[in-house]
C-alpha cells in the first residue's frame, strides 16, 4: 500500500530530516484497519491527527475544521427512495485527490519501517510526508466538499440537472441519487462521470436497483459494483450510507449481527438498553432509537 501511495505521488520520502525547515512539523500516528466483506481494499491505514502528548497540542487542535458542508443525512436517504430507479456511486480515494500546499506537507509526516527480506538486520525507519489531504485531519471533509462544489459549479449552465444532483446529494464521497426513468438515470450518470473525471476524480462502484441500467453502465466502461444474480437475492447486499441495501429485491434493512450475543448477558438497566440500541446502525433513527428512548421512562429497567 505504501509503495502504491509512492507510485501515485500521494506521499513522498523526506530526504533531509535534520534540516531546520521553519515549518510546522507533526508526525501522524497510524494503524492498520481490516474491514471484512469489502469489495475494494480490505485493509487500510488510518491516521490519527487528534493524537497528542501530555500538555501538548495535536494537529487537529491547531487547525480550523471549516464549516460543515455535508448534507443532512435524512434528506439524502429520503430522496434516495423517492425515485423509481436508485443510483449509488462513490469517488475513489476522494481525499487523496486533493493536493496540499508545499508549506503544509511537513505537518502530515509519518514513520514507516522498511525491511529487506534478504537482510537480517533490523528494519530501517523511513520518514514520509503526504502530498495530498488525508482522512483523520479535521479539515479534510470541508476541503473535499469545498473542492467538489467549486469544480461542479463550472458545469451548472451546460448540465444544470446533473450539477444540482451532485451538489444536493453528495454526502462526503458518496453520491446517492436517482431518477424516475432508465433513460434519465443513464444520462445523469454519464454526465456525472464525465464532470468528476475532469477534476481527476474517478466515480466507482456504480450500483442500482435496475439491472438493465447496470448493464448499460458496464457497456459504457463504468466501474460497477459486482452483482451475482445466480444466487439468492438476499445475498446481493451493499451499503448506502451505512444502511444495508438489498438491490435485487430493493429494500433497506438494519443489520443486527452481534446484537443477540450482547443482550444475552441480560443486564436490566437503562444504560445497558441504550448500549444495545446503539449497536443497531439506524442513521434515520426511525425504527429503534426514538421509539425506545421514548419508552425508557416507562420501562421497568433499573437506574444506573
Amino acid at each position: 500500500m505504501i509503495q502504491d501511495y509512492l507510485n501515485q505521488g500521494i506521499i513522498e520520502k523526506v530526504r533531509n530530516t535534520e534540516a531546520n525547515i521553519h515549518k510546522p512539523v507533526y508526525y501522524l500516528p497510524h494503524q492498520a484497519i481490516k474491514r471484512e466483506g469489502r469489495v475494494t481494499t480490505s485493509t487500510r491505514i488510518v491516521f490519527d491527527a487528534a493524537s497528542d502528548q501530555t500538555n501538548e497540542l495535536s494537529l487537529n487542535d491547531c487547525l480550523w475544521p471549516g464549516p460543515n458542508l455535508n448534507l443532512n443525512l435524512l434528506d439524502v436517504q429520503i430522496n434516495f427512495r423517492l425515485n423509481r430507479i436508485a443510483i449509488s456511486s462513490d469517488i475513489r480515494q476522494a481525499f487523496l485527490q486533493i493536493c496540499l500546499a508545499d508549506k503544509h506537507k511537513d505537518a502530515v509526516r509519518f514513520l514507516w519501517t522498511e525491511s529487506n527480506s534478504s537482510d537480517k538486520k533490523m528494519p530501517s525507519l523511513q520518514i514520509y510526508r503526504f502530498n495530498r489531504i488525508t482522512l483523520g485531519v479535521n479539515a479534510s471533509q470541508f476541503l473535499l466538499a469545498a473542492t467538489v462544489k467549486h469544480h461542479i459549479e463550472k458545469y451548472r449552465k451546460s448540465h444544470p440537472i446533473t450539477v444540482q444532483h451532485l451538489d444536493s446529494f453528495m454526502y462526503v464521497d458518496d453520491w446517492i441519487t436517482g431518477q424516475d426513468t432508465r433513460e434519465e438515470a443513464l444520462l445523469i450518470s454519464l454526465h456525472a462521470e464525465n464532470i468528476m473525471k475532469e477534476a481527476g476524480m474517478e466515480m466507482r462502484k456504480w450500483i442500482s436497483n435496475d439491472t438493465t441500467l447496470m448493464s448499460q453502465w458496464a457497456a459504457k466502461g463504468f466501474d460497477t459494483y459486482p452483482i451475482d444474480t445466480s444466487v439468492s437475492v438476499r445475498s446481493n447486499m451493499t451499503k448506502v450510507l451505512g444502511l444495508a441495501w438489498q438491490t435485487l429485491d430493493d429494500c433497506l434493512t438494519l443489520v443486527t449481527k452481534g446484537l443477540l450475543e450482547f443482550i444475552s448477558t441480560n443486564k436490566n438497566t437503562k444504560r445497558f438498553l441504550l448500549q444495545a440500541i446503539g449497536k443497531i446502525f439506524d442513521p434515520l433513527w426511525i425504527d429503534f432509537l426514538l421509539h425506545y428512548k421514548n419508552e425508557l421512562p416507562h420501562s421497568g429497567t433499573q437506574e444506573e
